[in-house]
């Protein structure tokens, strides 16, 4: 990865924050390629449709393509939204699957991502019941267990499309 940025809108227990995302590869990834995000340990995410009552309001994480979620068990849908956190985003599938037992949001491209472009994305989340500390980037010092245990935060690609299958 040539950048990776993740920010936050608040850190007030218990309540939605809207996260988000920056990142550009360094190689093509095609359409059909996952990005895993791991190490969003403690976050509750859901997928209301929007009744416009509550925090199911545009601009608050909700949308009517949630009720088409699929899910696998023990994962939860989750709202993919440009930078605007209204508008579904154009690049990324519409609804991303978020385990919150590994703290892992894996998302699917919809386009290309060309190399050094940048993709940004927002999505909503409801923080821990507890304080606890903010993710900091996995490093050369972080094993896999500590990457797989949700120590720290790391954009993975996997499985990538790494050529176009639209061109001969």
């Amino acid at each position: 990865w040539i950048l990776k940025v993740v920010k936050e809108s608040t850190e007030i227990k218990r309540a939605l924050n809207m996260l988000s995302f920056s990142f550009s590869a360094n190689a093509d990834l095609f359409q059909g390629s996952v990005v895993n995000i791991t190490g969003l340990l403690g976050f509750e995410a859901s997928c209301p449709a929007c009744s416009g009552v509550g925090e199911e309001v545009p601009g608050l994480g909700c949308s009517d393509r949630c009720p088409q979620c699929s899910a696998p068990e023990g994962s939860s849908c989750v709202a993919v939204f440009e930078s605007d956190a209204k508008t579904a985003h154009k690049m990324l599938e519409q609804l991303a699957t978020f385990d919150a037992d590994l703290g892992v949001l894996s998302l699917r491209l919809n386009g290309t991502l060309r190399v050094g472009e940048p993709l940004e994305f927002i999505l909503a989340v409801r923080n821990p019941f507890v304080s606890q500390e903010r993710g900091r980037e996995c490093g050369p010092g972080d094993s896999q267990g500590d990457i797989a245990a949700g120590t720290c935060l790391t954009i993975l690609a996997g499985p990538v499309q790494l050529c176009d299958s639209k061109e001969p």
